[in-house]
């Protein structure tokens, strides 16, 4: 299993981490655990820290000067253009406007990066599907607090099954999540230790 856009540590960090005892045998089997983490971590996190580029997402106008998209943190400068934020009337749903005159209008909050707020009096229309937008959500750097609990919670697999407590091949389940599509909740709890430095990055719902 190759890793997927959503792996928060590459397969050569981690084998690193672990030591030289993780050769190249196990390398599908830390794929494997490396992206049920990372999904286990976007999960209870609620977002994104792999970018991905998001492009035409219709919600519902709120009403109000900000909107919560689907996905985060909101890479601030990915809103680029007045085009990225567009509304509709709703008596004319094929006709998308430019809902700002200027993207210095547009600002996203640091301390609440999953949310989009409008200045100078702007707001969103409220409506149903009356709103598109175009952002990026995601961390361009990716949080070494976030890689090392990554690290951490596979080690304590990898642990487990030299000590013949192989978890391979123990179902996961399916979720959807507002992070981002499916995501994983995996067999693998996460501590308390860990959660506490996750909570940083966590999405207040």
């Amino acid at each position: 299993m190759a890793l997927t856009a959503r792996s928060i540590v590459t397969l050569a960090k981690l084998k690193l981490y672990l030591g030289a005892s993780a050769n190249a045998d196990h390398d599908t089997t830390l794929e494997t655990w490396i992206d049920l983490v990372s999904g286990s971590i976007e999960e209870y996190c609620q977002c994104k820290f792999q970018p991905i580029q998001i492009t035409g997402e219709i919600l519902d106008g709120s009403g109000y000067w900000y909107l919560e998209p689907r996905f985060s943190p909101i890479v601030s400068t990915s809103i680029a253009a007045t085009t990225d934020i567009q509304y509709r009337d709703q008596g004319a749903p094929t006709t998308w406007i430019d809902l700002v005159d200027s993207i210095n209008d547009i600002y996203v909050d640091t301390v609440m990066p999953w949310r989009i707020e409008l200045i100078e009096g702007d707001y969103f229309p409220k409506g149903t599907k009356n709103i598109k937008l175009n952002y990026i959500a995601g961390y361009t750097t990716m949080p070494a607090d976030v890689e090392k609990v990554c690290m951490e919670m596979v080690q304590k697999m990898w642990d487990e099954s030299k000590s013949g407590g192989d978890r391979l091949g123990v179902a996961s389940e399916n979720v959807q999540s507002i992070a981002g599509g499916a995501g994983s909740r995996t067999y693998e709890n996460i501590s308390a230790q860990h959660k506490q430095v996750l909570n940083r990055f966590r999405r207040i719902l």
